[in-house]
């Protein structure tokens, strides 16, 4: 995994093998450093029928072939049902009125991003870029590094570690040794709704455009 982290492009070591390189134990993560309470959370399991449902509705409302320049209102009414039907699937999710708040927020910030970089392209007589490019890109950058610095020891050495967070939560952690900077992936918090967001997202700009993405 790459991300943009500090100023440059920063490869991510997974989690598993940067216990085994540096001899740590299994608990050396993100929730050793900043544990996540999930009492009252919302889950996905059992929500399948009413993923479903919200999926399908909002795609019934995706107009085909409009031009780029009316994307944005057409956008703001799919973000209206996303909402709608968010709310509705709610009775199964259990999410908090921030984490709702949260998820409406992304869904109309990617699909936003979207339809200006494709004006943008149009203008400049440029292909339109695709949906897949500008997400990774719009993911890039919400990654920041926590100002908060965990201190851990490690036999005679003491580390500095900072949890790296990004548009769905912690993803890693950025580890000072004594023997350099380490940018670790420690998908042990990731979003389970993540790759349901991506997916119907993906799924809009198909039925928009009729095109590969």
């Amino acid at each position: 995994m790459q991300l943009f982290i500090e100023g440059a492009p920063r490869t991510l070591v997974p989690i598993q093998a940067f216990r085994i390189e540096q001899k740590l134990p299994n608990a050396f993560g993100v929730p050793f450093f900043e544990p996540k309470d999930f009492s009252g959370l919302g889950r996905l399991d059992n929500s399948a029928d009413a993923l479903h449902t919200l999926r399908e509705r909002v795609l019934e409302e995706v107009v085909p072939n409009l031009p780029p320049l009316q994307w944005l209102t057409l956008f703001e009414h799919l973000t209206w049902c996303f909402e709608t039907e968010l709310r509705a699937a709610n009775a199964v999710i259990g999410l908090r009125e921030s984490e709702i708040g949260f998820a409406v927020s992304g869904f109309a910030d990617v699909l936003n991003t979207y339809a200006y970089a494709v004006v943008r392209a149009e203008a400049e007589n440029a292909p339109r870029p695709a949906f897949q490019a500008v997400y990774e890109q719009w993911y890039m950058a919400s990654v920041r590094v926590s100002s908060q610095q965990h201190t851990y020891v490690h036999g005679s050495a003491i580390w500095h570690v900072q949890v790296i967070n990004a548009a769905y939560g912690r993803i890693g952690l950025v580890v000072q040794t004594d023997q350099g900077r380490h940018y670790v992936q420690d998908a042990s918090y990731a979003c389970p709704a993540e790759g349901f967001i991506n997916r119907l997202l993906s799924a809009i700009v198909v039925k928009l455009q009729a095109v590969e993405v």
